[in-house]
């Protein structure tokens, strides 16, 4: 049966049972929590993206990271029902800076590949708080071509999380840059988000830090980034074009 023609009693049921056998039994229950609040809010209507839209601005006082989940949750849904892209947009970042238990965690269903704005969603990382991370779009053929014939319940690489950092560490070594490991990732990722202007908060909740100050010891500063700051004294600087 096209899940279009079920009315609201048949399709959310038949949406949580799928979500109960192929996500983390914690996101389970969230995204039928939410999905309970939605289903109340449409009443008997049948779900469009425009009442989501609007079920969404209720959320307007939240923080971005719970924001942006809840839309995550909502696309999922719409995915599974119609097919649909809810026409809303998250904050992107440059890159991830997941960390090795995370990358080992994931699974193919916490990938949101479709629309401008695919995003990963991290199950319970450091600190016990999951979190949506966006990705560059340009990034996505990858894990979408590899993942096309796998079900959302299989493990996205395969590989725990000790296997991912000593397979890291020997990668690196090979490229003859034997100090880089799995955590420098994650180091580099705060430090080019930081030079792109990208401000402190919205590393923090990238990153998944419980404080800025645990943000503030990934930001690298060169001997370059120095020199550049004390230039801007000189009343004759000119900022580089960029």
């Amino acid at each position: 049966m096209d899940n279009r023609t079920k009315t609201n009693q048949q399709l959310f049921p038949d949406y949580y049972d799928l979500a109960s056998a192929t996500l983390s039994d914690k996101y389970s229950c969230e995204s039928k929590r939410l999905l309970e609040k939605f289903r109340a809010f449409i009443g008997e209507y049948p779900p469009t993206t425009e009442l989501a839209v609007k079920f969404l601005g209720q959320s307007k006082d939240r923080k971005p990271n719970t924001r942006a989940r809840y839309a995550y949750i909502l696309s999922a849904f719409f995915d599974f029902y119609s097919g649909q892209r809810l026409p809303i947009k998250t904050k992107t970042g440059r890159k991830t800076g997941l960390r090795a238990d995370e990358l080992g965690d994931l699974k193919v269903g916490d990938l949101q590949l479709k629309g401008d704005d695919p995003t990963v969603f991290v199950h319970v990382g450091k600190g016990q708080k999951d979190r949506v991370v966006p990705l560059v779009p340009f990034i996505r053929d990858k894990p979408a071509s590899f993942t096309s014939k796998m079900s959302r319940d299989q493990s996205l690489f395969g590989l725990a999380q000790k296997t991912i950092s000593m397979k890291m560490t020997t990668w690196a070594r090979k490229a003859g840059v034997p100090h880089i490991h799995a955590h420098s990732m994650r180091h580099n990722t705060a430090t080019s988000l930081f030079r792109a202007g990208v401000d402190l908060r919205t590393v923090q909740e990238i990153l998944g830090h419980e404080s800025l100050d645990t943000t503030m010891r990934y930001l690298h500063v060169t001997s370059k980034d120095k020199k550049e700051a004390m230039r801007r004294l000189d009343p004759q600087y000119q900022k580089p074009s960029e």
